[in-house]
């Protein structure tokens, strides 16, 4: 999967005028210069679930928008539903 994240923090910073340095500290460190920079330059960068989420935070574009560009957006959410009918039952019946 190609590295959607990285470029969209990059241009938060740029618009921002915000340094890698910065950002580390304006996340308490959740996002090391060194996590951002791989961020912002491996094409192949594939964070964990919890620096993703920091990151998604000072991106600004629309959740749904993000996942349309990950490949997630509402024709993968149908075909997945179409594939999963059987509904959830979050309690169980006794």
């Amino acid at each position: 999967m190609r590295n959607i994240i990285g470029p969209k923090l990059k241009a938060y910073r740029k618009k921002n005028g915000v340094s890698q340095f910065d950002l580390a500290l304006k996340t308490k460190g959740k996002l090391s210069t060194s996590t951002t920079s791989t961020a912002e330059t491996e094409p192949k960068y594939d964070p964990r679930l919890s620096t993703f989420i920091e990151m998604y935070r000072y991106i600004d574009i629309p959740f749904e928008q993000l996942l349309e560009e990950l490949g997630y957006g509402e024709e993968y959410q149908s075909t997945w539903y179409k594939k999963h009918k059987e509904p959830v039952h979050l309690v169980q019946e006794a």
